[in-house]
C-alpha cells in the first residue's frame, strides 16, 4: 500500500465505520442503549474496533517506513559506489569501496570482486574483505573452469544464490570449513558483457533475498562500467608499450649495419619484451639449401660456431616454418620432462624468407595473442634490418672489388711502367758491359738510380695515401690537412689548404669521403710527377647543397686535348673521373701550357648522403 492509499483509507474507513456502527446500534440494539450497561458494552466494542484499525494503520506505516529506509540505504549505497567509482583514484581502491559498501548494506560476512581475464580465461581478485588467507590465495588468480559457480555466472550472465551452502556439493566442503551458510554471486557487467563477478557470503541461512539480488546486480552494473574503463585504459597502455617497444627495436636494429650486432640486439630486445627463456636466429646459408644457426640467447650458453649447427628444410620446428612460411607454435619436452612452449616465426623481406627466429618460454607460459602479434611485428623489423645488413655487406664487397681494380690500374699506370723501364735499362746495361762500353753503362746505371728513387717516392706516397684513407674515424677536412702536411714534406712541395663556407662541418658518407680523399691524392701525385710545380692549393667549399673540392698547381700545364693520345697520365684522370661519378659528383679539368692545372670535383651533399 502506498502513502496516498493509506491517507484515503484512514479518512474514509472511520467515516464508513461510524455510519455503519450507528445504524446497526439503533436498528438492532436500541433497547440495549437505554441502559448504561448496554451503552458501555457498545462503546467498548467501538473502542476495540478503533484500536484494531489504528494498529493496522500503524503497522502499514511501519512497513512503509522500513521499505523506504531500506530503499534509502540502497540508494545511498549505490550513490556511494557511484561517487567512489567516479573519483580520480585507482581502480583497486574504488572496487574496494564498492565491495565494503555492498557488504555493509547486505549485512554479509565477507566478499570479493574478481575481474575476468578473457585471454587467459582466468579470474583474479581485485578487492576482498573478511576472507581467510586460504581463500584469498585461492581467488587471487584461478582458471574459470576451476570455479564452478564463477563459470556458471560467466556462462549464463545470471546471479547464482545458494540459500544453504552446506547442502550444495559445489561449495559444501569449503563453506563448512569457513562457516558460511549462504552465498550469492552476481555478474559484473558492461554493455551486456560479463567482465567480472561480485560474490558475498553470510554465516546466516537464506541471507540474500530478491531485493538483495536486485541491489547487488545494480551494484554489479556500476562496477562493470568502471572495470570496463579500466580494462580499456590498460589495453591502450599496453598497446602504447608495444608501440614503444617496436620503436625501440626499430631504432636499435637501424643503429648499425653489422649483421651480428643486429641479430644480438634483436634477440635481447625481443626476449625482454616477451619474457622468453631463450631465442635463436637461423639464416639461410650461401647456397640457401640449409638453415644455419647465426645467433643465440639463453640460459644454456650454447652459441653458434663456424656454421656447425644447421637444419635442412622441414627438419625440426624451424625447418617446418622455413617450408610453410607461417608462424608455428610447438609444445615439446625440453629434455627434463617439462613441456615448454616454443614459437617460430619466418623472417620475411619482400616475400623472401631469409631465415627463422625461434623463441622458447618457461614451463606453464601462456602465449597471448597480443604477445604473438608483437613478436610477429618484431620479426618483420628484424628481417628488414637483416636484409639491409646483407645488402650493405654485398655493396661493401662490390666497393672493395672496385677499389682493388682502381688500385691495380693505378699500379699498372705507375709502378708497372717504371719496373718495365728498369728491366729494359738493366738488360741494356748488361749488354754494354759485355761489349766493354762501360761509360755508357755507367750513364744508364745513373738513370736506374733515378728511377729507383722515383719508385721509392711513389711507394711511400701510395702507403701514405692508403693510411690516410683507412683513418675513417675522422671527417674529410682533418684527414686532407694531415695528408697535405706529410705529402708536402715528402714531395718537397708547398701545399696550402683552404676551407670555405663551413665545408669542414658537412656530413658526407664514409664512401664519399674516401673517394674525395683519393681524388686529392691522385691529383697531387700528378702534380709531383708531371707538373713541375713549386706549390699547389687544395680548396674545399660548401655552396648550394654541394661540396666542391679544387686542386690547383702553378706548374707548366698542358693541353687537355692531348691526354687522350697518351701525352699525360691518361689513366689517372680517368680514375679520378670514375671516383667522382661513383659518389654522384662531376669532374672538371682546366689546364693550358704555362698556366698550371686545375681539377674540380663537385659532390651534391644530398646525393652523397644517399650513397
Amino acid at each position: 500500500m502506498t502513502i496516498r492509499q493509506l491517507r484515503w483509507t484512514t479518512i474514509v474507513a472511520p467515516i464508513l465505520f461510524l455510519g455503519v456502527f450507528t445504524y446497526v446500534a439503533h436498528s438492532l440494539f436500541e433497547p440495549l442503549l437505554e441502559s448504561w450497561i448496554g451503552f458501555t458494552l457498545i462503546l467498548a466494542l467501538a473502542a476495540v474496533v478503533v484500536a484494531l484499525f489504528s494498529h493496522l494503520v500503524f503497522g502499514i506505516i511501519e512497513r512503509l517506513e522500513s521499505r523506504v529506509s531500506g530503499q534509502n540505504r540502497e540508494l545511498s549505497a549505490v550513490s556511494s559506489i557511484a561517487t567512489a567509482l567516479s573519483e580520480p583514484v585507482g581502480v583497486e581502491q574504488a572496487l574496494q569501496v564498492s565491495l565494503d559498501t555492498a557488504i555493509d548494506v547486505m549485512g554479509a560476512s565477507a566478499g570479493v570482486i574478481c575481474i575476468l581475464d578473457v585471454e587467459r580465461e582466468e579470474l583474479h581478485s581485485a578487492a576482498h574483505r573478511g576472507l581467510s588467507p586460504a581463500i584469498i590465495e585461492r581467488v587471487r588468480r584461478q582458471k574459470v573452469g576451476d570455479d564452478p559457480i564463477g563459470s556458471e555466472v560467466i556462462r549464463t550472465g545470471r546471479s547464482v544464490v545458494i540459500a544453504d551452502a552446506f547442502d550444495d556439493p559445489r561449495v559444501a566442503e569449503l563453506c563448512r570449513q569457513e562457516g558460511y551458510h549462504s552465498t550469492i554471486s552476481v555478474p559484473v557487467k558492461s554493455e551486456g558483457r560479463v567482465v567480472g563477478i561480485l560474490a558475498l557470503v553470510s554465516r546466516d541461512e537464506s541471507a540474500f533475498g530478491v531485493s538483495a539480488i536486485q541491489l547487488l546486480e545494480r551494484i554489479g552494473q556500476q562496477v562493470g562500467i568502471a572495470v570496463e574503463k579500466t580494462l580499456l585504459f590498460r589495453e591502450l597502455t599496453q598497446r602504447n608499450r608495444d608501440l614503444t617497444a617496436l620503436n625501440d627495436v626499430a631504432a636499435a636494429v637501424s643503429s648499425t649495419l653489422d649483421l651480428q650486432g643486429i641479430m644480438s640486439i634483436s634477440l635481447d630486445r625481443a626476449m625482454a619484451l616477451a619474457s622468453c627463456r631463450s631465442g635463436d636466429i637461423w639464416l639461410r646459408g650461401n647456397d640457401r639449401s640449409r638453415l644455419i644457426l647465426a645467433a643465440h640467447r639463453g640460459p644454456d650458453g650454447r652459441a653458434p660456431e663456424s656454421s656447425s649447427i644447421s637444419l635442412s628444410p622441414g627438419e625440426g620446428l624451424c625447418g617446418r616454418v622455413l617450408v610453410q612460411g607461417e608462424t608455428t607454435l610447438d609444445l615439446a619436452d625440453n629434455g627434463s620432462g617439462e613441456q615448454v612452449l616454443s614459437v617460430a616465426l619466418p623472417l620475411k623481406s619482400a616475400g623472401d624468407i631469409l631465415g627463422v627466429v625461434c623463441f622458447t618460454f618457461d614451463r606453464g607460459y601462456l602465449l597471448l595473442e597480443r604477445t604473438q602479434e608483437l613478436l610477429e611485428a618484431i620479426s618483420s623489423q628484424i628481417a628488414v634490418a637483416i636484409k639491409n645488413a646483407q645488402l650493405y655487406e654485398q655493396v661493401q664487397d662490390v666497393v672493395i672489388l672496385e677499389e682493388r681494380d682502381r688500385i691495380a690500374r693505378e699500379m699498372h699506370d705507375g709502378f708497372a711502367q717504371v719496373l718495365g723501364y728498369v728491366n729494359t735499362k738493366a738488360q741494356a746495361v748488361r749488354h754494354l758491359l759485355a761489349t766493354g762500353r762501360s761509360d755508357e753503362a755507367a750513364e744508364m746505371v745513373a738513370q736506374l738510380e733515378e728511377a729507383a728513387r722515383e719508385v721509392y717516392v711513389d711507394v711511400r706516397e701510395a702507403i701514405l695515401g692508403l693510411r690516410a684513407t683507412a683513418q675513417d674515424d675522422r671527417r674529410l677536412v682533418p684527414r686532407i690537412r694531415d695528408y697535405l702536411d706529410v705529402f708536402g714534406r715528402l714531395a718537397d712541395l708547398k701545399v696550402n689548404c683552404r676551407v670555405e663556407n663551413g665545408a669542414d662541418v658537412v656530413d658526407l658518407p664514409v664512401a664519399a669521403e674516401i673517394q674525395l680523399l683519393r681524388i686529392v691524392q691522385e691529383a697531387l701525385s700528378n702534380v709531383r710527377k708531371h707538373a713541375g710545380a713549386t706549390g699547389a692549393t687544395v680548396r674545399l667549399r660548401a655552396k648550394d647543397g654541394c661540396l666542391r673540392v679544387i686542386v690547383k698547381d702553378n706548374g707548366h700545364g698542358f693541353d687537355p686535348g692531348s691526354y687522350d693520345r697518351g701525352d699525360w697520365p691518361q689513366f689517372g684522370l680517368k680514375t679520378m673521373k670514375e671516383r667522382s661519378e661513383a659518389v654522384g659528383g662531376t669532374f672538371q679539368l682546366r689546364s693550358a701550357p704555362g698556366k698550371g692545372t686545375t681539377i674540380a670535383v663537385t659532390v651534391p651533399l644530398a646525393r652523397g648522403r644517399e650513397s
